[in-house]
């Protein structure tokens, strides 16, 4: 399976799912901004090394399970030069934020620019995800194999989400902030498409407050 990644790695055996064009878009909030929950405990510079090193992660979590999940391609979004560069380097398409209207716009901007890639299907993911694994990605991939689908992976409260799979992308429009999960199943619901929650540790546990440090 072509991917936009270069050389990705592939276990032999596995078997490979092509269900249409499925791309992975990643917003990262300009790292000096980034995790200010997290001032009582990190100062700026340790904070912006943070934000680095989840994307890194999130972002080669995704590369590995790209073969094996039908994953094409990746966009990073952001206004920060190093989080581009850094998407770059590692194959993902950088994206310069050009909305003004906080991180759901940035999303449509995204969302906009994998369609003028070809995508049938987007799957958006935050960077704060330190357990995410290649298997965290491959299960929200093989859940949202036939659309009109969205699959829902929301946080360890289960009113955030941490994970968001659209097929036809623009089945619906993301609400992420406070209370997004019930927001995003009821209008998955509205538009008549199947819905999918899944629930993995790897998905739940993000990084907001300290006290997410430590677990």
């Amino acid at each position: 399976m072509r991917t936009h990644f270069g050389s990705v790695s592939h276990v032999p055996g596995e078997m490979v799912h092509t269900a249409g064009d499925l791309w992975v878009i990643v917003p990262a909030k300009a790292s000096a901004q980034a995790k200010s929950r997290l001032a009582s405990v990190l100062p700026p510079v340790r904070r912006q090394a943070l934000v680095r090193r989840l994307l890194r992660r999130v972002l080669v979590a995704v590369r590995r399970a790209a073969p094996r999940a039908g994953i094409v391609g990746g966009v990073v979004i952001s206004r920060d030069p190093g989080l581009l560069a850094l998407a770059a380097g590692m194959g993902f398409v950088p994206l310069p934020e050009t909305t003004r209207g906080g991180m759901n716009a940035a999303l449509v901007q995204a969302v906009r620019a994998t369609l003028r890639r070809g995508a049938e299907g987007v799957l958006i993911l935050p960077l704060d995800l330190p357990h995410l694994t290649p298997a965290d990605v491959w299960a929200v991939a093989r859940r949202g194999r036939r659309g009109p689908c969205v699959v829902m992976a929301p946080d360890r409260a289960g009113t955030g989400t941490n994970a968001l799979l659209l097929r036809p992308p623009g089945i619906i429009v993301p609400a992420f902030g406070a209370g997004s999960a019930p927001r995003h199943l009821a209008a998955a619901r509205r538009r008549g498409a199947v819905v999918h929650v899944l629930r993995r540790r790897g998905l739940s546990h993000d990084v907001d407050w300290p006290e997410h440090l430590q677990t």
